[in-house]
């Protein structure tokens, strides 16, 4: 990942922003593979010892996603920034 402000950013050609963006999202998608490899390996680990994992069917899933919404004001009082928590709740909602 590479941050910089936005000034930085616009005095750059835009063939360098374009290295950098595809540089990006080359090394997103490397991590996210490893990640999820990483994930599938811990599942492994608590099957292999023993832990059963449950999954909710399609019509359970909508149940829990109901349930856990009416969470969401919790949160909003307890962080007190409506854009932050949005901004949370949508990464989640993305990478269900």
């Amino acid at each position: 990942m590479t941050l910089m402000n936005s000034k930085a950013w616009d005095n750059l050609p835009a063939d360098t922003q374009q290295v950098l963006i595809e540089c990006g999202n080359t090394v997103n998608a490397e991590a996210l593979a490893r990640i999820q490899g990483d994930v599938e390996k811990a599942w492994q680990t608590l099957r292999d010892n023993g832990v059963e994992i449950y999954k909710l069917s399609s019509d359970e899933l909508p149940l829990w996603i109901g349930a856990l919404n009416k969470t969401y004001d919790v949160y909003r009082k307890a962080v007190g920034d409506d854009k932050k928590i949005d901004s949370l709740f949508e990464a989640i909602r993305k990478y269900r």
